[in-house]
């Protein structure tokens, strides 16, 4: 981690444990490494999405699990962490701009004052520790911003719950057409070869898995 973070004051670590076949006595060896890079000055953000407020669970930003990995989870228990409101793409964020990252209205998911533009104003440098880069939400950013045909933008309604009680809750959300295109997921491997040839790229072996890493500028401009 330290190495992937060099010049980068702001850091987003995507994850999938499993695929590094790390065991959770590791879990302390992982939030060493991370409050060492608070120490360092970072602001570190880890996704903490629920994908079932789409299906109408509610969003409960003291208990909903992370859908997307329990490093995020672990990094919740830090009495300097704290998760952002969003009930889909919530971050669990620690640093100096924490409370930037707090006050962003995201108007819509990717919107020009979302979390994902603001990732790529601090030109953050984006890990993924043991997953792919086709689930790299920051992708679905330039979709909107390109407002891409296959998408359409929906308001989507559930409770949430931001500790005093549930109340109704809501998210505009740049979603896809599965009428047009049934079944079909999106394919950003052309992008991500791309991303491969970036003389910042960097990749490396960690547990019998890889972790890769790029800022977020030019993977936008890829």
């Amino acid at each position: 981690l330290s190495e992937t973070s060099r010049n980068a004051n702001t850091i987003v670590i995507y994850s999938s444990l499993l695929h590094l076949g790390t065991q959770l006595h590791r879990k302390y060896d992982y939030m060493s490494a991370l409050s060492q890079l608070m120490l360092d000055g970072k602001t570190i953000l880890l996704p903490s999405f629920t994908f079932s407020f789409c299906a109408g669970k509610t969003f409960n930003i003291e208990s909903s699990k992370s859908e997307t990995g329990v490093l995020s989870d672990w990094f919740m228990e830090l009495n300097v962490s704290s998760r952002t409101k969003h009930p889909i793409y919530s971050f669990v964020v620690a640093g100096q701009d924490a409370n930037e990252v707090h006050a962003l209205k995201n108007s819509t998911t990717f919107s020009s004052d979302s979390t994902f533009s603001w990732i790529e104003e601090k030109n953050a440098r984006i890990v993924m520790l043991g997953c792919g880069w086709e689930y790299c939400t920051q992708f679905h950013r330039y979709e909107e911003e390109s407002n891409v045909p296959y998408r359409y933008f929906k308001s989507i309604e559930s409770p949430v719950n931001y500790g005093d009680g549930e109340v109704p809750g809501s998210s505009t959300m740049f979603v896809r057409k599965v009428d047009i295109i049934p079944g079909i997921e999106n394919d950003f491997l052309s992008a991500i070869k791309l991303l491969r040839k970036d003389s910042d790229f960097m990749s490396f072996d960690l547990f019998g898995g890889k972790v890769e890493s790029i800022f977020c500028r030019p993977l936008a401009e890829i």
